[in-house]
């Protein structure tokens, strides 16, 4: 269990971190520059962490917890969901949780965060399409699920670093258009293909 004291040292830790990460990269941050303005010495930022790597994979890997739990609290009810539903949902997470999201989405090791959320959507979005009845085609499915939700984690990347000038439900309108587009011009394709064959 931990306690108080420990939970009040790490948070002024981490704050610290997140705000010299808005100023500079990661790789110019020091200890020494953490520990100081946290008004902590070194020794107690060791306590805690082994290094300014340490403490980033730590609040990374906080930031994909929560997103995860988002997902699985999203998914878990008895109605079905749409993507378009569920990434409104999720858009309104991130506005809450900007200045975090600004930050982790911006440096170049973010790739790695993205791909186990679009690991867990896909997953999440293809078990419950089975469950509903609507997973016709599983290899069909599995590929539009994954390109889908691909391009739909791009779109809020790109929100995010442009300063999620849209609100929660513009930005989903827009990627349910996007992906509407998409699906039409696969229909025309498929069209044009079985007439050609005839």
């Amino acid at each position: 269990m931990v306690d108080r004291r420990t939970k009040k040292t790490q948070k002024a830790i981490k704050n610290t971190f997140l705000t010299l990460l808005e100023e500079k990269e990661l790789t110019k941050i020091t200890v020494s520059e953490v520990s100081n303005l946290a008004d902590i010495g070194r020794g107690t930022f060791y306590l805690h962490y082994q290094d300014i790597f340490d403490l980033y994979n730590q609040l990374e890997n906080e930031l994909l917890h929560q997103l995860l739990q988002w997902i699985d609290e999203l998914y878990g009810g008895s109605q079905s969901i749409t993507l378009t539903e569920f990434m409104e949902k999720v858009a309104e997470a991130i506005l809450q949780n900007q200045k975090i999201f600004k930050l982790f989405m911006n440096e170049q090791r973010s790739s790695l965060l993205l791909s186990k959320v679009k690991e867990k959507i896909t997953e999440k979005e293809l078990e419950d399409r089975k469950r509903h009845g609507v997973l016709q085609n599983a290899d069909f499915e599995k590929y539009n699920v994954s390109f889908q939700v691909s391009g739909t984690i791009e779109v809020l990347n790109e929100w995010i670093k442009t300063g999620m000038h849209q609100s929660p439900k513009e930005i989903s309108e827009t990627i349910s258009r996007i992906i509407c587009d998409a699906d039409d011009i696969a229909r025309t394709v498929t069209k044009i293909k079985s007439t050609s064959h005839t």
